[in-house]
């Protein structure tokens, strides 16, 4: 994948982590998995992992996109290359339509 297409594939992708407290992200298409240590999301951008304590979704939205979770946040870990354009139809796109 070149650096443009690239940049192409992460556009409408956003992070902002606000005294690692709470962290809002934009361009997600899926939340895979969570629980009080960790969330799982797909973005535009790929996998998203983000490890804490406490941690609790106040926003998500997966129709525009837009996450947001408050605790303690300690890690966030991309994959190496973005999700993969395909149906996303997983557990937590259906529930929130």
């Amino acid at each position: 994948m070149s650096a443009e297409t690239a940049n192409d594939a992460y556009k409408g992708h956003s992070l902002s982590l606000n005294e690692r407290k709470t962290l809002k992200i934009t361009g997600v298409t899926d939340a895979i998995g969570f629980d009080e240590e960790s969330v799982t999301l797909e973005s535009t951008a790929g996998r998203i992992e983000i490890g804490g304590e406490g941690l609790r979704f106040e926003v998500l939205n997966l129709k525009d996109g837009m996450v947001e979770l408050t605790g303690r946040i300690d890690s966030i870990l991309y994959a190496a290359e973005p999700a993969p354009e395909k149906n996303r139809n997983g557990f937590w796109a259906k529930l929130f339509r």
